[in-house]
């Protein structure tokens, strides 16, 4: 599994800086986060974090651009001391398989452990998932958390209120965008450009 699976829409350009020399789908994406048990031990709750940044490290294989210095430079160097993919992989696939090992059947709560130091804090009631409610989307009827006032309360503090202007940032580090047009007209002129890369 990696961190998120991606829903891509094929008629749309979304081209990220990290995957521009990449031959892969560069459509507009929305992402599917998996949500992982939460152990009760605290002592097991410490491990399992230390086995989501360890994970988020080495399947990411790319410094974070939004996360603070203190984890920039952590994962700098982690990457520097393990700089052959191989060695990544397993230890990638070690933490995976350590964090996602607890039983939902038996979980009080759930978390995301694929998103980086703060999200894989957030804690949800796994009660939440198990009798959801049901909203309208783009004209389907779509499950949520049971409460999701909750949810987008813990996930974004006052979700009601526009954030200040300075942290308006913009997340992705975009090449070039086109919500209109495929992104297979643009291979070769803003993605695959270097033929030797892609």
């Amino acid at each position: 599994r990696h961190s998120a699976t991606e829903i891509k829409d094929n008629n749309t350009t979304f081209i990220n800086r990290h995957s521009a020399d990449l031959d892969i789908h560069q459509g507009l994406m929305i992402d599917v986060i998996p949500l992982d048990a939460v152990p009760k031990s605290k002592w097991k709750q410490l491990w399992q974090m230390v086995d989501s940044m360890m994970y988020c490290c080495f399947n990411f294989q790319r410094l974070p651009a939004h996360k603070g210095k203190v984890t920039y430079y952590a994962e700098k160097l982690a990457l520097t001391l393990v700089p052959s993919f191989k060695a990544r992989y397993k230890l990638w696939k070690g933490a995976e398989k350590r964090l996602s090992r607890y039983s939902l059947a038996d979980a009080e709560y759930v978390s995301s452990f694929g998103e980086g130091a703060t999200i894989m804090r957030q804690r949800f009631p796994i009660r939440w998932f198990r009798h959801p409610a049901y909203l309208e989307f783009e004209g389907h009827q779509m499950p949520v958390p049971e409460d999701y006032d909750k949810w987008l309360t813990i996930s974004y503090g006052d979700y009601m209120q526009l954030p200040p202007p300075e942290e308006r940032v913009y997340r992705h580090d975009a090449v070039f965008i086109d919500l209109e047009h495929s992104y297979k007209q643009y291979k070769g002129i803003h993605y695959c450009v270097d033929e030797k890369k892609a």
